[in-house]
């Protein structure tokens, strides 16, 4: 039985498990632009046997004030929080993912890496630097094996509702608030281990 596991896993890897659908997203300013994601499980399983991680991932959708597409893609790291499009310009927060990547990214405090979209690709800016310094999340994000099934119940596409509904618990029914901020901490003396500073609250009705 357990050799027939190893070939399975095998046979997944060399064909390249992936899931692909399209999401809508809410943006803070009322209007709605719909990604088409991809997500690869090719990361190194959890424990022998398990099934493979997360690992590439990638969206593209179409900037409603340019006309332009516009695609992000990165490896097992990031995982997308919220995407924003303000005077035309596209800008992306997202969370660190596989313990490794937080000291990747110098152990950031709290714990987001953040990007602005330059007309041709994706440039890593201060989270001080984001138009919106009051942000819901507004994307799927991590644990896809968990939301897969989910994903494929609705035949590949999540409405912005749906969205909303399977956020992790962490930015479910919250916003982040990172008015406080006068400056992106990065503090590599801390120790790098949960808990993890999100800034999150609970949000309110005009929010």
């Amino acid at each position: 039985m357990r050799g027939m596991v190893v070939v399975a896993l095998l046979l997944l890897t060399a064909c390249g498990d992936r899931l692909k659908w399209t999401e809508d997203v809410l943006l803070p300013d009322g209007r709605t632009v719909t990604l088409t994601r991809l997500q690869e499980f090719n990361g190194p399983p959890g424990e022998p046997f398990a099934p493979r991680t997360e690992s590439y991932h990638r969206f593209e959708f179409t900037n409603p004030d340019t006309g332009k597409k516009v695609r992000w893609e990165n490896d097992r790291d990031l995982t997308t929080v919220a995407l924003s499009i303000d005077d035309k310009v596209p800008q992306l927060l997202t969370t660190l993912e596989f313990g490794g990547s937080v000291y990747r990214y110098n152990c950031p405090s709290p714990l987001y890496v953040a990007f602005q979209y330059t007309g041709s690709n994706w440039v890593q800016v201060p989270i001080t630097q984001l138009a919106r310094k009051i942000i819901r999340s507004n994307m799927t994000g991590s644990n896809f094996r968990m939301t897969r099934p989910y994903i494929e119940a609705n035949k590949h596409h999540l409405s912005t509702q749906q969205v909303a509904d399977h956020l992790p618990d962490k930015f479910r029914g919250k916003v982040i608030d990172l008015t406080p901020l006068d400056q992106h901490t990065v503090n590599t003396s801390k120790k790098c281990d949960p808990p993890f500073n999100y800034m999150t609250r609970d949000a309110g009705t005009n929010e």
